[in-house]
């Protein structure tokens, strides 16, 4: 019984101590990347809100199984993606995880410099007071960000190569 008691108490005084540990970190996380791109803020936007086209840049798309494309919104049994607003600065989209009914804003700020549109492509995530949750926002970097920049690469070497 001294044992059991010991467990239990030993399991309660880990967790408080955890979630104080854990409270520490952010709530809110933001994964941004971006990337130069040598056409004007309206070529880029163009790309961007022709969803038709993600399929060719876009690594969740392409990881998508069997996506389906609509005019404002691209959906599978995995993920939904959709434009929420078009500004002449900034494409704003909603990424809604099927598996676990998330929705987190993705967003995509161009700034135009001359002949070279600066694109940064940025998730914000929101999380619970929960440590569990908190703990996993650790390693978000590091699974979403690669998709990211290779996403990016692959939307600048769309739009720079020459035509035909």
């Amino acid at each position: 019984m001294k044992i059991i008691k010991l467990a239990i108490i030993s399991f309660v005084v880990l967790f408080l101590l955890m979630t104080a540990m854990l409270s520490l970190l952010p709530r809110t996380i933001r994964i941004s990347r971006a990337i130069n791109i040598n056409a004007s803020r309206e070529q880029v936007r163009a790309r961007l809100v022709d969803l038709q086209g993600w399929s060719e840049w876009n690594e969740y798309v392409k990881a998508m199984n069997h996506p389906q494309v609509k005019a404002d919104s691209i959906y599978s049994d995995q993920l939904s993606i959709a434009v929420r607003a078009i500004h002449p600065a900034s494409v704003e989209t909603a990424w809604h995880q099927q598996r676990n009914g998330k929705t987190f804003p993705g967003v995509f700020n161009l700034i135009q410099g001359g002949s070279v549109t600066a694109v940064q492509w940025y998730f914000d995530f929101h999380f619970k007071w929960y440590p569990w949750e908190k703990l996993s926002s650790i390693t978000y970097d590091k699974q979403i960000g690669p998709q990211m920049e290779q996403s990016l690469e692959n939307l600048k070497r769309s739009m720079e190569k020459p035509a035909p």
